[in-house]
């Protein structure tokens, strides 16, 4: 069985060659459904709210088209920085 978003995952890696082969659709969001590419959209935003309208409460997948995708990692046990804390409840040193 298939986990979440694997499948369309792998429609995006199949896609993306000819995605990234029209200039018109360098930096604009592609949603996808399952094996089924449903459109193409300038922001993330409209991609997703063209997913909700089109699929409902299930799985797709709205991915940045880009040549090299930057990745954002974020621990799970992020703590804020002693002096952030301290500006942002107004404490000055």
């Amino acid at each position: 069985m298939n986990s979440a978003l694997e499948t369309e995952l792998v429609t995006f890696r199949r896609e993306l060659p000819g995605l990234l082969a029209d200039p018109a659709k360098l930096g604009q969001y592609v949603l996808i459904h399952g094996e089924t590419m449903a459109g193409v959209y300038p922001t993330q935003a409209e991609a997703i709210r063209a997913g909700y309208d089109t699929f409902g409460l299930v799985p797709f997948l709205a991915k940045h088209i880009v040549e090299r995708e930057e990745v954002y990692f974020f621990p799970r046990n992020l703590t804020r920085c002693p002096s952030s804390q301290e500006q942002s409840i107004g404490m000055e040193r």
